[in-house]
This record gives structure tokens, C-alpha cells and sequence, in this order.
């Protein structure tokens, strides 16, 4: 499961937390604050965006008061402390995943493309409700104190989208979940703005129900899941797992390889008891990131010179005859074509033009497998370098 759902609870309960610190100035509730943050960033990098949350807040409350105070001070300290020293050791093993180089540059294209996922997330109406309620929130500031709620939500919006504005690790959807419930905390703002400005009780429903008809074909049209045909694929490996070399080397494109190491990791009775090679790792190379992919070889010799050298005893291999992303797919396959005798075959299935084989191959097979490399091949640091 991805981290961002628990990403945006902590984001969420942190949020709560310094509304209530903002009304009460209690010192209980800024540690609050600081501990939600200090756990999201333990559990993931984008909950540094946290960070700019009690800067935005009090310029949107007008709160310089709290400036002056210890308790202000004392969560970023504690983050700071606790969060730091592993971000500082670790630094060196994630910045290899970032897509873009920091700069305007990145954050030139990256403003737009996240506008353009809330507007998908919450729909036209959802959107438009949101922005009247930020604006509300800016325009009216007297009585912040009792508006806190909104206005950390506005600050948490602002945080999450300048946080990914600068940071240039990737341009994705799911990076801004932290936003959108504090979003919808400020669509239901600016719904009861319009309601103040009419003097009619019966606006408030009409309107939320209009934003929610409005906002489903965007909540509930969800992608069609992809289908790659690996489930008995996968049991075919462990049904042929050999105990003194217990690995396969999984050969396919980039969204197939991920389902087929997860179908593989689901049927693992004592993990690790299966390496399941990436061919993306052994045969490719690039980076972190599979968009920056490069083949590692030129030719099918080379190719298998990487298999044997690992004394890998099976291959499974999925691939389209209209054509593959990866370069190393179709090396195997010549490399298969030039020395049918090694290749046994011990599944497959083909279906409108997509094939998945499980082989075994002869010499490996009879070989014990060097655990130590295994590890080291697939290990954090190896996901850096191409």
C-alpha cells in the first residue's frame, strides 16, 4: 500500500492539533502538533510540508504573538531533533528519486500540473466552493482565534502546494492528498459564505448538494485495474522454487514487474524465501526511477553472461508482440531464440497478443545461489546507480 493515505491522516490530526493550539495557546496542543509531524515525517518525506504550516498560519491570522512564545518555537525543535539526523544519514539514498533538478524550472511546470489535480479531485463546483472559502478566510481576518480551523486549513492547502511547488521529487496526484481534506473543510466555508450573503437557510443543502452531484463523476470514476495475467504465473514459481537457489528473475515492463514481484511477496509463507530479481536492476539501469531507464546491455551474450553470473534458475518473462517498453525484454527473448536448448518451459499463456512464460534454466538450476549478492543486488543503495 502507498504511505500517502497516512500521509494525509497525520497531515490532517497535525492540522487539528495547531488549530487548536492557534485558539487556545496551549502548550499541550503545540506538542500535539509536533508529534503528528514528527510521525508523518518518519512515515514520509512530503510531510516536511508541515514545516510551513505555523509560519502560513500565523501570517493568515495575523497572530505575531505567538512569535513570542516557547511553545511556538518548541515542535520544529523536536522534529528537528528526532527527524533530522535519519534525513540527514538517508538524504543521499532518496535524492536519486527525484524526477526534476530544484529551480524555477520545476516549479514552472509543477504549479500548473498540481492546480490541474485538484481541479480532477474535487470537480468544478467542489473547487470553486474551496476558493471562495480561502479567499473568505484571507479578506476577513478579525476574529482568527475563532476561526482557526479554517484558517490552518488554508495554511495546510498553501503548505502542501508550495511544498510540492519546490521540492522536485515527482509530479504526481497522489502527492497532494494531504490537501484535499482541509479543502473540503474550506469548500464547506465558503458554501456557508454564500448562505450568510443570501440570508437563506435553504441555500447551505442546496448547495451541498449541488457540489456533490457535481463532484461524483470525478470521485467514482476510477481507472479500469490492469490486467497482466501473472496470478498462476506466480504459483508456478513457487511450486518450482528450489531450496539451495531460491530466486526468479522477473522480465517485463515496468507496471507488469511490480505486479508480478507483489503477486510473488503474497504467496511468501516466510519472507524472504523467494529473491524476485528485478530485470529493471539486473539488466537495466538508469536511476531510482524507471522513467530514467536505460538498457545496461547491448547484446543477448551480455545479457545471459548477467543471468549465469547470478545462477539465476528461472526467468519469468511476459511480454506484447505489438511491442515492449524495456529494451532488456527483447534481449531475453533473442537470447532464448539463441539457445533453446538451456530454456525449459514451465508455464504459459497467451491472450490478444500478450504471452507470459515461466522457464527454467538448465546449468543454473543445479547451482546454489549466492544469498549475500542476492541482497546486495536489490538492497536501498543499489537503487541510486545505473
Amino acid at each position: 500500500m502507498l504511505l500517502d493515505q497516512p500521509i494525509a491522516l497525520l497531515c490532517l490530526l497535525s492540522m487539528l492539533a495547531y488549530a487548536r493550539y492557534i485558539e487556545t495557546v496551549r502548550l499541550r496542543y503545540a506538542i500535539w502538533f509536533g508529534l503528528f509531524a514528527t510521525l508523518g515525517l518518519m512515515t514520509k518525506g512530503n510531510a516536511a510540508s508541515l514545516a510551513l504550516l505555523p509560519p502560513l498560519a500565523v501570517l493568515l491570522s495575523g497572530r505575531w504573538d505567538l512569535l513570542r512564545r516557547i511553545s511556538y518555537w518548541l515542535p520544529g525543535a523536536g522534529v528537528v531533533a528526532v527527524a533530522g539526523p535519519w534525513y540527514y544519514l538517508t538524504y543521499s539514498m532518496i535524492s536519486p528519486g527525484y524526477r526534476y533538478r530544484w529551480g524555477w524550472e520545476y516549479t514552472s511546470v509543477a504549479l500548473p500540473a498540481n492546480a490541474e489535480f485538484l481541479a480532477v479531485a474535487f470537480g468544478p463546483l467542489l473547487l470553486l466552493a474551496g476558493l471562495v472559502g480561502g479567499a473568505r478566510v484571507m479578506v476577513q481576518r478579525r476574529d482568527a482565534a475563532h476561526r482557526a480551523k479554517v484558517v490552518c486549513a488554508l495554511a495546510l492547502v498553501l503548505a502542501v502546494t508550495l511544498f510540492q511547488a519546490i521540492v522536485p521529487a515527482a509530479i504526481q496526484d497522489r502527492y497532494l492528498a494531504p490537501a484535499l481534506p482541509p479543502m473540503a473543510l474550506l469548500a464547506v466555508y465558503g458554501i456557508g459564505w454564500l448562505r450568510d450573503r443570501l440570508r437563506k437557510a435553504w441555500i447551505a443543502p442546496v448547495c451541498a448538494v449541488a457540489v456533490a452531484a457535481a463532484a461524483a463523476p470525478w470521485c467514482i470514476g476510477l481507472p479500469a485495474k490492469a490486467q497482466f495475467h501473472l496470478i498462476e504465473a506466480s504459483q508456478r514459481v513457487w511450486a518450482n522454487r528450489l531450496p539451495d537457489n531460491p530466486a526468479v528473475l522477473i522480465v517485463m515492463d515496468g507496471g507488469a514487474e511490480e505486479a508480478a514481484i507483489a503477486e510473488l511477496a503474497m504467496l511468501d509463507p516466510a519472507r524472504p524465501s523467494l529473491f524476485a530479481i528485478r530485470g529493471s536492476r539486473l539488466l537495466g539501469g538508469g536511476g531510482y526511477n524507471s522513467d530514467d531507464y536505460v538498457p545496461k546491455f547491448q547484446t543477448e551474450s551480455e545479457v545471459m553472461a548477467a543471468i549465469d553470473d547470478y545462477a539465476v534458475p528461472f526467468v519469468l518473462l511476459r511480454f506484447d508482440e505489438a511491442g515492449n517498453k524495456w529494451a532488456h525484454v527483447d534481449q531475453v527473448r533473442r537470447a532464448i531464440a539463441a539457445q533453446p536448448d538451456r530454456w525449459s518451459s514451465v508455464y504459459a499463456f497467451s491472450e490478444g497478443g500478450t504471452t507470459v512464460v515461466l522457464y527454467r534454466l538448465r546449468g543454473n538450476d543445479s547451482r546454489k545461489a549466492d544469498i549475500a549478492r542476492l541482497r546486495a543486488l536489490s538492497a536501498p543503495k543499489a537503487l541510486g546507480g545505473g
